[in-house]
């Protein structure tokens, strides 16, 4: 019995955010099998758990790069917040006018299980918003373009990571050194040009093997597909770890096994040629 860990963009989703359906039926015919099929994204919940619809069967899902393990059946059962000393510096930082010379374009966001908070009306905030219009989306998401300190601390939500657009700037670069500087937060790469910012030690990795432990699989019969740099630790530490051929450079350099791309079935090819 396997578990096998997915990631969404890049990887199990194709360009347009279908699951190809030959990479669906077999992780259908896996599940029957017994096999666990975990869906393992830097999405936030309320923007992956769709994703069970679309592959037609329920699932455990590792959200938010590992803050947030949920599944139908018993909710929320792993998860991994900022704490509010952590948020509120946040703020402190991306708050200094002194900071960043073109402040009034920072980009920055927060989510929690169910909800975006963004400071700007960037490309990401526009993406989210055209899926929730279409419906295309989990119904309970929501969308905050606001003053976001004020309005987490009016919804009281709990606030799993942040996310900074990086444009490599000098200033951009000083924002992100004062972020690193509180104290138990990480940095890690979800998609080109943004760092999420997360409770340090928390990754997909770190929620596989809790899961590993819940559902009784071993870790060497792990099998764990991505691209990104969020996935390099699952990629490298799990007993069979596959990037797709669309991965960066960083990537495919660590990959162990790499597999055709997301729009070419990799996740399929790489699958049907392993005895499980």
């Amino acid at each position: 019995m396997a578990l096998i860990a997915i990631d969404l963009d890049g990887t199990l989703l194709q360009s347009d955010h279908t699951v190809d359906d030959d990479t669906n039926r077999l992780l259908n015919e896996l599940r029957d099998k017994g096999h666990h099929i975990v869906v393992a994204t830097g999405r936030t919940l309320g923007t992956a758990i769709h994703l069970q619809e679309m592959l037609g069967f329920e699932c455990d899902m590792i959200c938010g790069n590992g803050s947030i393990v949920y599944n139908n059946k018993e909710g929320i059962i792993i998860k991994n917040p900022l704490t509010d000393e952590q948020i509120n510096q946040f703020f402190d930082i991306v708050e200094d006018r002194s900071l960043y010379s073109d402040f009034d374009n920072l980009y920055y966001h927060a989510y929690s299980e169910f909800a975006m908070y963004a400071s700007t009306d960037a490309k990401i905030f526009r993406y989210y918003k055209e899926a929730v219009d279409k419906k295309m989306i989990d119904s309970r998401f929501k969308l905050h373009l606001s003053n976001v300190r004020q309005t987490i601390i009016d919804t009281g939500d709990t606030i799993y990571k942040f996310g900074i657009m990086d444009d490599g700037s000098d200033d951009i670069n000083k924002i992100k050194e004062k972020i690193l500087n509180i104290d138990g937060v990480m940095s890690i790469a979800s998609m080109p040009g943004s760092k999420d910012i997360m409770k340090d030690g928390v990754t997909k990795w770190t929620a596989i093997v809790e899961l590993c432990k819940l559902r009784g699989v071993d870790i060497k019969d792990t099998i764990c597909f991505g691209n990104e740099e969020n996935d390099i630790e699952m990629i490298t530490k799990a007993g069979i770890g596959v990037a797709m051929e669309n991965s960066n450079k960083e990537v495919l350099a660590v990959a162990p096994n790499v597999t055709k791309s997301n729009n070419d079935k990799g996740v399929y090819e790489f699958l049907k040629g392993l005895d499980l």
